[in-house]
C-alpha cells in the first residue's frame, strides 16, 4: 500500500457528479484529525507525481467556496457520503469534553455504536482500520481494527491502545 490512492484502488463508480462528501484525515502539520466537506465534480488520474504513479485526483469544490481544486487522496483518508454527519473530531469538542490528541490517527468523539453506524452507512472508500474513538469517560477504544494489526508495529499509539 502506498501513500496515495492509486487508479486501481479508486472506486469511481461510488461517486457521481454533485455528490456531497466528507473527508476525514490527518493533517501533515501537527498530526491532527481533520474533517473537510466537498462537492464531488469528477476525477482524473495523474500519471506521475514525485515517486508515485497513476494516482487518483478528485476534482472538488470545498463547501462554501466557489473555486474548484484537485485533491490527492491519501490511503489513510476516510471518504464518507454527505455533509453534516453525526461525527465529531477531537478538535471539534468543547468545554469539559475536550479530548484533543494529535496522535496521527483519525480521532472521533462520541459513542462507539453511533460512530460505527454513521461510518458504515456513509462509507465510500478509505482506511477503516485505524479509527480511534474516545467515549464520554475518556476511555480509548479502537473502533475498526481490520488493518490495525498490520500497522501497529510501526505506530506507538496503536501499540499502547491495543496493549502490545
Amino acid at each position: 500500500m502506498g501513500y496515495y490512492i492509486k487508479e486501481e484502488e479508486f472506486k469511481k463508480d461510488l461517486l457521481k457528479e454533485g455528490d456531497k462528501i466528507t473527508i476525514l484525515g490527518v493533517s501533515s502539520a501537527m498530526a491532527l484529525t481533520t474533517r473537510t466537506e466537498y462537492t464531488y465534480i469528477s476525477h482524473k488520474i495523474e500519471e506521475r507525481y514525485a515517486q508515485y504513479n497513476d494516482i487518483a485526483i478528485l476534482i472538488v469544490k470545498q463547501r462554501n467556496k466557489r473555486k474548484m481544486m484537485g485533491l490527492r487522496l491519501k490511503d489513510s483518508d476516510l471518504i464518507l457520503k454527505g455533509w453534516n454527519l453525526d461525527l465529531k473530531t477531537d478538535m471539534e469538542t468543547e468545554g469539559t469534553t475536550k479530548v484533543f490528541r494529535g496522535n496521527a490517527l483519525i480521532n472521533l468523539v462520541g459513542f462507539t455504536d453511533r460512530i460505527k453506524e454513521t461510518i458504515n452507512n456513509n462509507y465510500v472508500m478509505g482506511e477503516k482500520g485505524i479509527i480511534i474513538n474516545w467515549i464520554e469517560n475518556q476511555k480509548e477504544e479502537v473502533v475498526f481494527i481490520d488493518r490495525a494489526k498490520e500497522i501497529r508495529y510501526n505506530h506507538a499509539v496503536l501499540n499502547r491502545i491495543m496493549g502490545t
